[in-house]
């Protein structure tokens, strides 16, 4: 074969750019992996009890989880002890899928105790889940208007507002938030399985963190920064939770949702 020197020299050349181009991908792969591993990881699990619900103030800003998923329920229990049943219920689920562990056996003769979607181990994932209650709660169905909050009410429909019905209101707002998609998921499958004699999805709206920028505060995807105007601290104290004048149950725990 007759091999010119200048296709040779060209070709050769041609293949050392090639090497450099590789060797510099190579380098830079390689700060893109420190860089990463540089960042704080977020915290993995958070806590599923206290004087308030995780999932509003924890965790901080700093390290809100980049998924989330709110889903209404209408209730559709037969009596106030079937409500406090399907609570229990829900409140039991929530707490092992925010703690994380391994789903019991039920034996050959019982259907599967999870979905295995997640794998044999159930990981928090830094999952939070966040209950609120709607008004219609408290109306004549269970017996329970005397424990209405006294500021809770239907959503305010204002001039040139045309809200849908079937993506309005609700019995129960459930808030879940996690690091990954397929945790949120995975606990929202979960839930509604627990409760599904008791409770009917009646809307769900999914959301996410916009990804990080190379500077900056991150923005949605309409242009606006995301979190920066989020109280901490002793304002979040102040602007957060209810006030005096509530039942006594409200103590300490809960807050204001529109929905």
């Amino acid at each position: 074969m007759d091999v010119n020197r200048r296709n040779f020299l060209r070709g050769a050349a041609v293949g050392a750019a090639g090497t450099a181009i590789t060797g510099a991908a190579l380098v830079k792969g390689a700060e893109v992996d420190a860089n990463a591993a540089a960042v704080a990881v977020p915290p993995s699990r958070y806590p599923f009890h206290g004087v308030h619900q995780s999932g509003i103030l924890v965790p901080p800003p700093a390290e809100k989880q980049n998924f989330a998923c709110h889903v209404a329920f209408d209730v559709i229990s037969k009596d106030k002890d079937a409500v406090v049943a399907a609570f229990k219920t829900l409140t039991a689920r929530a707490r092992f899928l925010c703690d994380g562990g391994t789903p019991p056996d039920l034996g050959i003769g019982a259907p599967p105790a999870d979905s295995a979607v997640l794998g044999p181990v159930v990981e928090s994932d830094g999952l939070t889940v966040t209950v609120a209650v709607g008004s219609s709660l408290f109306d004549r169905r269970f017996g329970l208007a005397d424990r209405k909050p006294a500021k809770l009410k239907p959503m305010t429909v204002f001039p040139n507002d045309f809200p849908e019905a079937a993506w309005s209101h609700g019995d129960l707002l459930v808030q879940l938030c996690a690091h990954n998609p397929d945790t949120v998921h995975h606990a929202l499958r979960d839930i509604t399985r627990a409760v599904r004699g008791d409770l009917q999805m009646r809307w769900r709206i999914e959301g996410y963190n916009s990804p990080p920028r190379p500077s900056g505060t991150g923005r949605n995807l309409l242009g606006f920064k995301d979190g920066t105007a989020n109280p901490v601290s002793d304002d979040a104290e102040k602007l957060v939770w209810t006030g005096d004048g509530e039942p006594a149950w409200t103590a300490g725990a809960p807050t204001w949702w529109c929905a």
